[in-house]
């Protein structure tokens, strides 16, 4: 085989190589994204990532029915409190007397 001839194949493979990893990197579904999950001591805290530039941390107190979100903003570096909801309120979730077990959605 000549050194022309080699050259040639191995600019060909190349090329190949190069355009398998054209497809295979812009034919995918988009990034994936983790969310972490922590529980202690009644709280449950979950993070996830809102858009670009936004993630959220939502912390919720299992014994008041609380949850409050955070966003943190990555271009601005700052973290802000945009709600807190009651979540028995919102869900007309019944507490009744305290006993320990966890509450339950009345029955209509």
């Amino acid at each position: 085989m000549k050194r022309e001839d080699l050259i040639i194949a191995l600019l060909a493979g190349t090329s190949v190589v190069l355009i398998v990893v054209v497809v295979l990197t812009t034919s995918g579904r988009g990034p994936l994204f983790a969310q972490s999950v922590d529980r202690s001591n009644g709280f449950v805290m979950v993070t996830g990532r809102v858009d670009q530039d936004q993630d959220a941390m939502y912390l919720l107190d299992e014994r008041s029915g609380q949850m409050a979100v955070f966003v943190y903003r990555r271009s601005g570096r700052e973290v802000k409190l945009t709600d807190v909801r009651d979540l028995r309120q919102d869900f007309a979730i019944d507490l009744g007397p305290p006993t320990g077990e966890r509450p339950t959605k009345p029955t209509r």
